[in-house]
């Protein structure tokens, strides 16, 4: 069994200030700090892949989609590919698995940063060879065809009230 954890007086950890007693590890402090810092541990691992932390808890195909442009059939590939268990948790894979994944989305796929920078530059382009859809992302408004009589306050941010027309009533 491993050392126990340094408690404070409080009740605290006092590596990570983290409370031992009560929250989250309440249940475990009939049981020992060991058990407490068990948890710790556990909730501390996450995969990492490409820069991005995947949750450790969810199944291998579904914490790949966190990765930008990841989807679910590029998920699926991949644990093909890899010869991974697509139903696994992604806390139980291994160095080397972890590695082939790495080096096969290096490899096959355009994904995080090389991605966001490709469409970041499609963007530019648009914009300067003044195309229509290159002056709406200029403009900051709708790209895509989408009305904006009403309705598109996603791109042109809040409601900017502008003075209107005297009515027909107000002239009489």
């Amino acid at each position: 069994m491993s050392a126990p954890i340094p408690v404070t007086s409080s009740g605290r950890d006092e590596r990570t200030g983290i409370e031992t007693t009560g929250g989250r590890f309440g249940a475990y402090a009939e049981r020992g700090i060991a058990a407490a810092r068990f948890v710790l541990e556990e909730d501390l691992f996450m995969p990492r892949l490409m820069g991005v932390d995947i949750p450790s808890e969810k199944k291998t195909v579904f914490s790949l989609q966190y990765l930008y442009g990841v989807g679910q059939r590029v998920a699926r590939e991949l644990c093909h590919k890899a010869g991974i268990d697509p139903l696994g948790r992604a806390r139980d894979l291994h160095e080397d698995e972890l590695a082939r994944l790495a080096a096969l989305l290096d490899k096959d796929y355009v994904v995080e940063g090389q991605l966001r920078r490709q469409v970041a530059q499609d963007i530019s382009r648009l914009k300067d060879i003044a195309t229509y859809r290159g002056l709406r992302h200029r403009r900051g408004l709708p790209v895509r065809g989408q009305r904006t009589r009403t309705n598109a306050r996603t791109r042109k941010g809040p409601k900017k009230t502008v003075a209107g027309k005297k009515g027909v009533k107000d002239l009489k």
